[in-house]
Parts: structure tokens; sequence; C-alpha cells
């Protein structure tokens, strides 16, 4: 092969490996709302039966017992109440419930009038 020949051959070669590129970042994900940070999620929080699920993950998070547990699917005997839940962002994606006793206390009451709509118009 010429000298000639040869060169749009390798023209093309390093125009083709220019076009190829990594990732910029490996530890970014994408999720629900675009990126964010994978140590941190966004959670709504059940305060009627204690149950976190990730907005992001798809995990739930309950206290069977002593200790939480993450599932993919919660026990049938927990009924979550999409009215009753609240949003709270930005909380460790693995440890949700480090502050679930704050969370309680600031979000659960017996009577739920109390937690009304926040668009509801007192008249």
């Amino acid at each position: 092969m010429s000298a000639r020949k040869s060169i749009p051959l390798v023209l093309t070669a390093l125009l083709l490996t220019a076009c190829a590129y990594g990732p910029y970042d490996t530890q970014a994900r994408v999720g629900v709302h675009g990126y964010y940070d994978s140590r941190y999620d966004d959670f709504y929080f059940y305060p009627d039966v204690s149950v976190y699920l990730g907005v992001n993950s798809g995990l739930y998070y309950y206290r069977p017992h002593d200790s939480w547990l993450g599932v993919r699917v919660l026990p049938h005997h927990i009924e979550l109440r999409p009215k009753h839940r609240v949003t709270i962002r930005h909380l460790p994606r693995h440890r949700p419930y480090s502050r679930y006793h704050d969370h309680r206390e600031r979000y659960y009451h017996r009577d739920r009038n109390y937690h009304r709509d926040r668009n509801y118009r007192r008249r």
C-alpha cells in the first residue's frame, strides 16, 4: 500500500478515536429528579407506621423489632397512606432512620386533623 493511500486511512482512524470518551464521573447516578449524590436520597416518611421510602432507590425501611430493615416489598400488614406521608430531603441513603426520633416527634400526631393539606384555606 502506498503512502498516499494510507494517509486517509490514518486520518479516519484518528478521527474515530477522538469520538470515543469515558464517563465524566463514575460515582454520579441518575435518579428520578436528575443527578444526585449517591450518599443521600430524598425519602417519604410515613409517621403513622414508621416507614421510610427512598424516592430514588425504591427501598422501604421499617423497624419490625429492635433493628431497622431495608426491603423492596413491605409486609402485607403495613398499610401506607399517601395523604399522611411527609417528604424529607437529603437523608443518608442507607440510614434514613438515623434521626427517626426527631422525625417521629415532629411529624406524628394522634389527631390527624392537625396536619391538614397545606393548601387548605381557613374561613
